[in-house]
Protein backbone atom coordinates (compact mmCIF):
# COMPACT_ATOMS: atom_id res chain seq x y z
CA UNK A 1 0.00 0.00 0.00
CA UNK A 2 1.07 3.35 -0.94
CA UNK A 3 -0.14 6.29 1.09
CA UNK A 4 1.16 10.23 1.36
CA UNK A 5 1.27 11.57 5.02
CA UNK A 6 0.87 15.34 6.34
CA UNK A 7 1.74 15.75 9.59
CA UNK A 8 1.37 19.24 11.01
CA UNK A 9 1.37 19.99 15.22
CA UNK A 10 -1.42 17.41 16.11
CA UNK A 11 -3.20 17.07 13.00
CA UNK A 12 -2.66 14.15 10.68
CA UNK A 13 -4.35 13.20 6.90
CA UNK A 14 -3.76 9.82 5.61
CA UNK A 15 -3.54 9.73 1.78
CA UNK A 16 -4.39 6.33 0.01
CA UNK A 17 -3.86 6.90 -4.03
CA UNK A 18 -4.92 3.89 -5.00
CA UNK A 19 -8.35 4.19 -3.23
CA UNK A 20 -8.65 8.04 -3.17
CA UNK A 21 -9.32 8.15 0.46
CA UNK A 22 -8.18 10.42 3.03
CA UNK A 23 -7.73 9.98 6.32
CA UNK A 24 -7.93 12.57 8.65
CA UNK A 25 -7.74 13.74 12.53
CA UNK A 26 -5.50 15.27 15.45
CA UNK A 27 -3.38 13.04 17.29
CA UNK A 28 -4.54 14.08 20.83
CA UNK A 29 -6.98 11.58 20.16
CA UNK A 30 -4.46 9.07 21.69
CA UNK A 31 -7.07 6.48 22.57
CA UNK A 32 -7.81 5.84 18.97
CA UNK A 33 -6.23 2.77 17.72
CA UNK A 34 -5.92 1.89 13.99
CA UNK A 35 -7.86 -1.34 13.57
CA UNK A 36 -6.20 -4.45 13.40
CA UNK A 37 -3.11 -2.99 14.44
CA UNK A 38 -3.98 -1.48 18.41
CA UNK A 39 -1.74 0.72 18.19
CA UNK A 40 -2.47 4.46 19.21
CA UNK A 41 -2.59 7.26 17.16
CA UNK A 42 0.00 9.14 19.07
CA UNK A 43 2.59 6.10 18.60
CA UNK A 44 2.12 5.88 14.98
CA UNK A 45 3.27 9.30 14.60
CA UNK A 46 6.16 8.70 16.53
CA UNK A 47 6.74 6.61 13.64
CA UNK A 48 6.58 8.14 11.21
CA UNK A 49 8.39 11.07 12.57
CA UNK A 50 11.16 8.50 13.52
CA UNK A 51 11.90 10.14 16.88
CA UNK A 52 10.31 9.32 20.37
CA UNK A 53 7.28 11.93 21.56
CA UNK A 54 9.13 13.87 23.98
CA UNK A 55 6.84 16.51 25.13
CA UNK A 56 5.44 14.84 28.10
CA UNK A 57 9.10 14.28 29.35
CA UNK A 58 10.64 16.60 32.68
CA UNK A 59 12.77 16.14 35.42
CA UNK A 60 10.49 14.97 37.03
CA UNK A 61 8.69 11.82 35.14
CA UNK A 62 12.26 10.44 34.98
CA UNK A 63 12.39 7.77 37.84
CA UNK A 64 15.38 5.89 36.58
CA UNK A 65 18.62 5.66 34.40
CA UNK A 66 20.71 2.56 34.14
CA UNK A 67 23.10 0.46 31.84
CA UNK A 68 22.27 -2.41 30.14
CA UNK A 69 24.02 -3.97 27.54
CA UNK A 70 25.81 -0.53 26.61
CA UNK A 71 23.16 1.17 26.32
CA UNK A 72 21.18 4.10 28.63
CA UNK A 73 18.16 3.06 29.72
CA UNK A 74 16.03 6.08 30.81
CA UNK A 75 12.65 5.20 32.84
CA UNK A 76 10.41 8.00 33.08
CA UNK A 77 6.33 7.75 34.41
CA UNK A 78 3.89 10.64 32.85
CA UNK A 79 0.15 10.13 33.74
CA UNK A 80 -0.24 6.54 34.44
CA UNK A 81 2.04 5.16 31.70
CA UNK A 82 5.29 3.86 31.77
CA UNK A 83 8.49 4.40 29.65
CA UNK A 84 11.83 3.39 28.97
CA UNK A 85 14.26 4.71 26.51
CA UNK A 86 17.34 2.52 25.20
CA UNK A 87 20.56 5.28 24.10
CA UNK A 88 23.11 4.49 22.14
CA UNK A 89 25.61 6.82 24.30
CA UNK A 90 28.21 6.98 21.22
CA UNK A 91 26.06 8.83 19.36
CA UNK A 92 22.60 9.53 21.61
CA UNK A 93 20.20 7.97 19.88
CA UNK A 94 17.18 6.23 20.79
CA UNK A 95 17.45 2.30 19.46
CA UNK A 96 14.63 1.41 21.12
CA UNK A 97 11.49 2.29 23.35
CA UNK A 98 8.53 0.61 25.21
CA UNK A 99 5.64 2.11 26.35
CA UNK A 100 3.07 -0.03 29.34
CA UNK A 101 0.19 1.70 29.70
CA UNK A 102 -1.96 1.10 32.51
CA UNK A 103 -4.78 -0.66 30.44
CA UNK A 104 -1.72 -3.47 30.52
CA UNK A 105 -0.85 -2.93 27.06
CA UNK A 106 2.87 -2.45 25.97
CA UNK A 107 3.95 -0.92 22.47
CA UNK A 108 7.57 -1.70 21.55
CA UNK A 109 9.58 0.46 18.86
CA UNK A 110 12.69 -0.08 17.65
CA UNK A 111 14.36 2.62 15.44
CA UNK A 112 17.50 1.24 13.21
CA UNK A 113 20.14 1.56 10.40
CA UNK A 114 20.36 4.98 11.63
CA UNK A 115 22.08 7.38 8.36
CA UNK A 116 23.60 10.49 8.60
CA UNK A 117 21.54 13.41 7.20
CA UNK A 118 21.82 16.88 7.36
CA UNK A 119 24.06 16.58 10.29
CA UNK A 120 21.39 14.37 12.07
CA UNK A 121 21.61 10.99 13.00
CA UNK A 122 17.95 9.27 11.42
CA UNK A 123 16.75 5.89 11.56
CA UNK A 124 16.27 4.31 8.35
CA UNK A 125 13.62 1.41 9.56
CA UNK A 126 11.08 2.00 11.93
CA UNK A 127 9.87 -1.07 13.86
CA UNK A 128 6.08 -0.48 15.80
CA UNK A 129 4.92 -3.19 17.58
CA UNK A 130 1.74 -4.15 20.43
CA UNK A 131 1.78 -6.59 22.66
CA UNK A 132 -1.41 -7.38 22.23
CA UNK A 133 -1.52 -8.45 18.38
CA UNK A 134 0.50 -10.07 16.10
CA UNK A 135 0.41 -7.21 13.57
CA UNK A 136 3.63 -4.98 13.31
CA UNK A 137 3.96 -1.57 11.77
CA UNK A 138 7.63 -1.41 9.76
CA UNK A 139 8.61 1.77 7.93
CA UNK A 140 11.28 2.51 5.87
CA UNK A 141 12.37 5.70 4.38
CA UNK A 142 13.94 5.73 1.14
CA UNK A 143 14.97 9.37 1.08
CA UNK A 144 14.59 11.74 4.42
CA UNK A 145 15.37 15.67 4.27
CA UNK A 146 15.24 17.08 7.63
CA UNK A 147 14.52 20.77 7.69
CA UNK A 148 15.09 21.11 3.97
CA UNK A 149 14.04 24.78 3.81
CA UNK A 150 10.51 24.08 2.62
CA UNK A 151 7.88 26.76 3.81
CA UNK A 152 4.78 25.23 5.61
CA UNK A 153 2.77 26.30 2.22
CA UNK A 154 4.75 24.09 0.13
CA UNK A 155 4.05 20.96 2.60
CA UNK A 156 0.14 21.62 2.15
CA UNK A 157 -0.87 18.02 0.83
CA UNK A 158 -3.55 19.17 -2.41
CA UNK A 159 -5.62 16.65 -2.64
CA UNK A 160 -8.26 15.29 -5.46
CA UNK A 161 -11.89 17.11 -5.40
CA UNK A 162 -13.27 13.28 -6.05
CA UNK A 163 -11.11 12.11 -2.44
CA UNK A 164 -13.57 10.64 -0.13
CA UNK A 165 -12.93 11.45 3.56
CA UNK A 166 -12.95 9.65 6.73
CA UNK A 167 -11.76 10.45 10.49
CA UNK A 168 -8.25 9.61 11.26
CA UNK A 169 -10.04 6.68 14.33
CA UNK A 170 -11.36 4.89 10.83
CA UNK A 171 -8.33 4.14 9.19
CA UNK A 172 -8.15 0.16 8.42
CA UNK A 173 -4.46 -1.58 7.59
CA UNK A 174 -5.02 -3.74 4.91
Amino acid sequence: MVAVIALRNTHAQIYIPNENVVYEGTFDQSDIAVPGLEIPITDIRSTLTGVPDLANTTPASITGLDIQEDHYVLTEVYGTDQRKLWIEPDRMIVVKETIHQQNGRAVTRNYEEYIKVNRLWRPSVVVTRSDSTAEYLELKYESQTPNGGLAPGELTLTLPRTVRRFPLAEITVN
